[in-house]
């Protein structure tokens, strides 16, 4: 399948899947969503910090936006991505199938993967930059920077696709497949991210301007953001799994 037949058919999804699926859902989605923040602060509150780190979270929504991790020190909130993204697989692996107690398995095996992985490829970044920054080569750091972001980010989304695919027993595996499933997890990451970020800049600071104390602004943000995030479970649903219905009926 070509790619532009394929953005056509996967535009059509996304938005037929917003149709059908985001009322009888969102509800679910909520519940989701209040679970994952609530382990994402808890993971805020406990984790290690480089010294000279000087980011400065406005709400929990700051962690969707920004790798805290810094130097020589790993901080696990870096992992709430993550465990974002294994609450939208067990979403979308339940609306595939009623999800099994094998396909939990599957999916919580990839969790560790990933967290795994994840503190990893950052030590893995740290000697990487070190090498490329002796060689003073200010393009090829940039390179090397921007492809340990882009694993760090992308990946998980990936892993956990394979894995709803893997517990549906539907995996069957091209380098097509696998190409144009990343492309429709960059295009809703981007928008997704995107209107996220609008609304923080130009709704929700507006709304927050009477809250001088920056504990309600913190805790004000984190609801309002809420609902918004919880609108993305379908959209990654469609991203996520989608690819593989569109690709397999050209099969």
């Amino acid at each position: 399948m070509s790619l532009a037949k394929f953005l056509k058919s996967l535009f059509t999804q996304f938005v037929e899947s917003y149709q059908q699926l985001f009322a009888k859902t969102f509800g679910y989605a909520i519940l989701w969503t209040i679970i994952c923040f609530a382990i994402g602060q808890a993971l805020a509150a406990y984790s290690y910090y480089d010294p000279t780190l000087t980011f400065q979270p406005l709400s929990i929504l700051s962690y969707f936006s920004f790798d805290v991790s810094l130097n020589n020190t790993y901080s696990f909130v870096d992992d709430f991505k993550i465990i974002f993204i294994f609450f939208v697989a067990v979403f979308s692996a339940n609306l595939i199938k009623k999800i099994t107690s094998g396909a939990i398995i599957i999916l919580v095996l990839t969790l560790v993967v990933c967290i795994v992985m994840d503190y990893g490829i950052f030590y893995l970044s740290n000697i990487v930059h070190a090498a490329v920054l002796s060689t003073r080569n200010s393009y090829l750091y940039r390179w090397s920077l921007s492809i340990m972001v882009l694993i760090r980010l992308f990946v998980p989304y990936i892993l956990f696709a394979l894995a709803i695919q893997i517990s549906s027993a539907k995996l069957r595996f091209s380098f097509q497949k696998l190409l144009y499933l990343f492309i429709s997890i960059w295009l809703f990451y981007l928008v997704s991210h995107g209107v996220l970020q609008f609304l923080r800049d130009n709704v929700f600071a507006l709304i927050l301007v009477p809250f001088k104390t920056k504990i309600y602004s913190y805790v004000m943000e984190s609801l309002l953001g809420l609902p918004v995030v919880a609108s993305f479970f379908v959209g990654y649903f469609c991203a996520m799994t989608r690819p593989f219905a569109i690709l397999q009926g050209e099969d």
